[in-house]
């Protein structure tokens, strides 16, 4: 029986930096809905005025909203030359920094914009994840652990990052405490189901401890049936469930995988191999 004993990639939960173009008057609010027509009509604002630093902010929210990252950093980058001291600014320069995978230059905007207002809880969390990325990791606990001290409204989201966090640090009884806490805060959550399942598998694999398979399969599954998407948590919590001894309860999770993803196009053709041989397995032994 082959295990992915590695494990898998976590699922960061950030608070998403809201990009509002704050500086649209009010009877221009018709192209909030349609970025197209924002970034021709902001396009055309800059031509006229080259050193309007709201104009070039606003022409880089709609790049962020059509998703052309590059055009958006160019943007930001003139808006905060053009006027550094604007917290909204350097949060939305990090953003764009961020998804144009430069997550140490995203640190650094993130930075500013929180030395300039340092309530914001979205940049905090978005501070984070980019410590995260750019191997920071210690970084990004003091980060997470300060923005909870300001005792945010739905901290679950702060809960989840420490947890992935700690499990990149290699502290795997801190990152359970975290998921473990995450659930009591996130009932509803199958993200933090699927990450601490995770977590508990590899534990269980480098244990050796039966237990824990269970506990694994017990939390996998109520990640698979909240999310039945994650073509992922099909595959692990039937791998669980048939690993704790219950085969035919497993071989149900990864039929539905297999028919959810064939060829493992989705997911991997590896993975999609293990779960041919978890029902080849199984049949034999009938």
């Amino acid at each position: 029986m082959r295990l992915h004993v590695t494990l898998p990639s976590l699922v960061l939960v950030a608070c998403a930096l809201a990009l509002a173009p704050a500086a649209l008057a009010a009877d221009e609010g018709d192209d909030l809905g349609n970025p197209e027509k924002a970034a021709k009509r902001f396009e055309k604002a800059v031509e006229k005025a080259p050193t309007d630093s709201e104009s070039h902010y606003n022409l880089g929210l709609a790049y962020s909203k059509l998703e052309r990252w590059a055009d958006a950093e160019k943007s930001l980058r003139r808006a905060v030359e053009l006027n550094g001291q604007s917290a909204q600014f350097q949060a939305a320069l990090g953003v764009a920094l961020a998804k144009n995978n430069k997550p140490n230059e995203a640190v650094t905007a993130y930075e500013a914009a929180l030395a300039l207002d340092s309530t914001r809880l979205d940049v905090q969390a978005n501070l984070g994840q980019a410590y995260l990325e750019a191997g920071k990791v210690d970084q990004a606990i003091e980060m997470y652990k300060g923005a909870l001290k300001n005792k945010p409204a739905d901290p679950s989201a702060f809960y989840n990052n420490l947890g992935s966090a700690y499990l990149k640090k290699g502290d795997m009884d801190s990152a359970i405490r975290w998921f473990e806490k995450n659930i009591e805060a996130a009932p509803n959550s199958a993200v933090t189901y699927y990450n601490l399942g995770q977590i508990y598998r590899k534990v269980a694999a480098d244990s050796s401890k039966p237990e824990m398979w269970t506990k694994a399969a017990e939390t996998l599954v109520k990640a698979a049936e909240m999310d039945p998407k994650n073509l992922k948590g099909l595959f692990f919590a039937g791998e669980a469930l048939i690993v704790s001894g219950k085969n035919q309860a497993g071989l149900a999770y990864i039929d539905r995988y297999i028919a959810a993803d064939p060829g493992g196009k989705k997911t991997s053709p590896d993975m999609f191999a293990d779960a041919q041989s978890y029902k080849e397995e199984l049949a034999a032994k009938k």
